[in-house]
């Protein structure tokens, strides 16, 4: 009988960002706050290649006979508007390799500021784990590697359907938190950060 792999590496090269935040700071009001999140459009017969390698390394791999998955294998994509996208997080204190594509310049504010429409390749981990809640298949996000850059400018929609991440979570300008944040909340954060100082003296 063949050894198992728990573990499943699968890259996703070239494509178009739905919705990036790349520099760390995440999802407001979420846990884990502190996230990287990424969202690749890819076409219905990528998908569908996709949930294919997923169900084929489930099938290999599952801890047991006639174990079943908690999650679908469909669980990391959303559809809306027509675009179909593939979602992959990391919480930030875990590593996250950024690369820039050969003969580009680009460093890591590109990546702090990525926006929709910029060309990446996307490298997740799936894994397959068992314990007391039960049997599934889980996925982080590896590595991104930025071959076009389009700046993020304001004003993130909603693409998520509201499946992997929520349809609340997504936080205008959050790509940008601590680079463009106006000036009045920063005033108010710093009072704020005063105030608490004091109360723990």
């Amino acid at each position: 009988m063949a050894a198992k792999n728990n573990t499943m590496v699968l890259t996703l090269e070239d494509k178009e960002v739905a919705f990036a935040i790349l520099a760390g700071e995440g999802r407001q009001g979420k846990k884990p706050e502190k996230e990287y999140v990424v969202g690749v459009k890819v076409t219905p017969d990528e998908r569908d290649e996709v949930i294919e390698k997923i169900k084929e390394f489930w099938e290999e791999n599952k801890p047991s006979k006639n174990a079943k998955p908690k999650e679908s294998f469909d669980h990391w994509f959303s559809e809306k508007d027509g675009d179909i996208v593939f979602w992959a997080s990391e919480v930030a204190s875990k590593t996250l390799t950024r690369k820039r594509a050969t003969g580009t310049s680009y460093g890591l504010k590109e990546f702090e500021t990525i926006g929709a429409g910029s060309k990446v390749d996307v490298a997740v981990r799936f894994f397959i784990y068992s314990n007391s809640f039960g049997d599934g298949i889980g996925m982080r996000l590896n590595a991104v590697k930025l071959n076009e850059y389009v700046k993020f400018t304001g004003g993130a929609a909603n693409l998520l359907g509201g499946d992997i991440i929520g349809d609340d979570d997504i936080v205008e300008d959050s790509t940008q938190k601590g680079n463009d944040e106006p000036k009045e909340k920063k005033e108010k954060k710093e009072k704020k950060k005063k105030k608490d100082k004091k109360k723990d003296k």
